[in-house]
C-alpha cells in the first residue's frame, strides 16, 4: 500500500502547539506528513518550496487562527491562501480548521488593519466553499483531526480506538463543567445522542445575535438528551442549527433520534424569548382568583391569591449542532423499556 501524504497549512508562531498536536496525530495513522517542520535549507524561494510539497500531497489540512502570516509581494495575498488555492486546483482532499471566537489567544497573535481584511476575506471564501470546523485548542484539534481521519480513511489510528461510549463519557466530564463554569469551557465540542421533543421552530433576533447565527436562517428544536444520562433536566434542552448546517439533519422530525456533534456555547446577554414569529399579534392573560372564577376582573393586585415573580436569567447556554456522528446508535432498549 503507498502511504498518503498530508500537507498542513497554517501561520506557525501563533499556531506552533495546535500543529505539533496535529503532526502527532496525523503520524498514528501512518501518514507522510509535510510542513515548514521539515522544509530545511532549501535553493528555492519560500513560497516556491511550500507550493512544492502541496504538488505532491494527497491531502491538505489547512488551519486558520487570527494572523494572516507571510505575504507573497506581487500577488498580495497570504502563503497560506496560496497553498489553499493549489491544493484546491489539484483537487485534493481538503480539510478546514478555523479558529473558534471562544479560544483564548494572546492580543500579539490578533491581526488588525489591511492584514485583518484581507484575512476575513480568506475565512468567508472558506466558510462558503467548505463544511469547515472550528477548534478551541491545541487539544481540541487534535480530537477533530483524528475524528475526520478515521472518517476519510475508513479505519482507526495505530492508538486503540477511542470507543463510542468513552466518547460519550467525555461529553459527560464537559457538561458538567460547563453547567457549572460555562465560559471557561464554552465553545468546546462534544457528542450527544439525543431525541428530537418538538417540531422545529425559527430562532429568535436575540438568540441569533447573542451566538452570531443568521437570523432567518437558523432554527431550533427541543431536545432530550438520552446519552450521557442525567441532562434532560438541564438548561440544555435546545438545539439550535445554522444555517450551514440545517440541510446535514433536514427533516427535523419530533421523535427521532440521532447522534450528532454539538458546541456547548454561553453568552452573558440577555435573552427574552429563543423563538421568533413572523406575524405580530397581541394576547391576553388572566390569572386565576376567586374573583375570576365569580365573574369580577379588575386590574387591583390585591385580589389575586399568589404574586407572580419573574426572575431574570443572566445568561443563557445553548448547543449548537456541528456535525451528524459516523457512529450507529445501538439498540439499548430493555425488557423493562418493553413492558
Amino acid at each position: 500500500m503507498i502511504m498518503k501524504t498530508v500537507f498542513v497549512s497554517s501561520t506557525y508562531r501563533d499556531l506552533v502547539d495546535h500543529r505539533r498536536e496535529v503532526w502527532s496525530v496525523l503520524e498514528d495513522f501512518d501518514f507522510d506528513v509535510r510542513g515548514m517542520e521539515q522544509f530545511g535549507a532549501r535553493s528555492e524561494e519560500p513560497i516556491e518550496t511550500c507550493l512544492n510539497e502541496v504538488e505532491q500531497s494527497d491531502v491538505y489540512v489547512g488551519i486558520i487562527g487570527y494572523r494572516l502570516g507571510s505575504v507573497h509581494d506581487d500577488k498580495g495575498i497570504s502563503f497560506t491562501q496560496l497553498e489553499y488555492e493549489r491544493a484546491r486546483d489539484l483537487d485534493l482532499e481538503i480539510l478546514i480548521y478555523i479558529i473558534d471566537k471562544e479560544a483564548e489567544v494572546k492580543a500579539k497573535h490578533i491581526d488588525k488593519g489591511s492584514n485583518l481584511e484581507k484575512l476575513q476575506s480568506f475565512k468567508k471564501t472558506l466558510k462558503n466553499r467548505h463544511t469547515i470546523d472550528t477548534f478551541t485548542s491545541p487539544n481540541d484539534i487534535g480530537e477533530k483531526i483524528r475524528r475526520d481521519f478515521r472518517r476519510i480513511t475508513g479505519k482507526s489510528s495505530c492508538d486503540e480506538d477511542q470507543s463510542l461510549g468513552e466518547e460519550i463519557e467525555n461529553s459527560k466530564e464537559s457538561i458538567d463543567k460547563f453547567l457549572l463554569v460555562p465560559k471557561k469551557v464554552s465553545g468546546k465540542e462534544i457528542l450527544l445522542d439525543i431525541e428530537f421533543s418538538s417540531k422545529p421552530f425559527p430562532a429568535s433576533r436575540g438568540i441569533c445575535k447573542a451566538f452570531n447565527l443568521e437570523f432567518g436562517a437558523t432554527v431550533g428544536v427541543s431536545v432530550d438528551i438520552r446519552k450521557p444520562d442525567g441532562y434532560n433536566d438541564s438548561d440544555l434542552s435546545h438545539l439550535f442549527i445554522g444555517t450551514n448546517n440545517i440541510d446535514r439533519i433536514w427533516p427535523i422530525e419530533k421523535g427521532s433520534r440521532h447522534l450528532v456533534y454539538s458546541k456547548l456555547q454561553f453568552t452573558e446577554k440577555e435573552i427574552e424569548s429563543i423563538k421568533t414569529r413572523f406575524k405580530s399579534e397581541t394576547k391576553k392573560y388572566y390569572k386565576d382568583s376567586i374573583m375570576m372564577k365569580q365573574g369580577i376582573f379588575t386590574n387591583s393586585s390585591k385580589y389575586f391569591e399568589k404574586e407572580t415573580v419573574h426572575l431574570e436569567a443572566e445568561g443563557n447556554v445553548i448547543l449548537l449542532f456541528t456535525k451528524m456522528a459516523d457512529f450507529e446508535i445501538e439498540d439499548s432498549t430493555t425488557s423493562e423499556d418493553s413492558e
